[in-house]
């Protein structure tokens, strides 16, 4: 059986989150509840799309830039590094 801690420890963080908003909001009451969740659920993914997209762009400028020319990975005034542009 494999080990599934790493995806409970995502579903223990939903509930903690579930909670906060009952501490904050109130109980959850299906009957009595007026938002359309529906709504705010595709506001959220649509957040979570923007999220995601970014992060693809991150990783795949770290994936197209050299090791050494990442930001803090080598003095800028190192000569010979890829920083050093007086003889470029």
């Amino acid at each position: 059986m494999s080990d599934h801690t790493p995806l409970a420890s995502i579903f223990t963080e939903a509930l903690r989150k579930f909670e906060l908003g009952s501490s904050k909001y109130g109980p959850f009451a299906p009957e009595t509840d007026q938002r359309d969740l529906l709504l705010e659920a595709e506001g959220e993914l649509l957040d979570a799309i923007n999220y995601l997209g970014m992060f693809l762009l991150r990783i795949r400028s770290m994936r197209d830039t050299p090791p050494c020319c990442r930001p803090g990975c080598c003095p800028q005034e190192q000569p010979g590094s890829c920083h050093d542009t007086a003889g470029k």
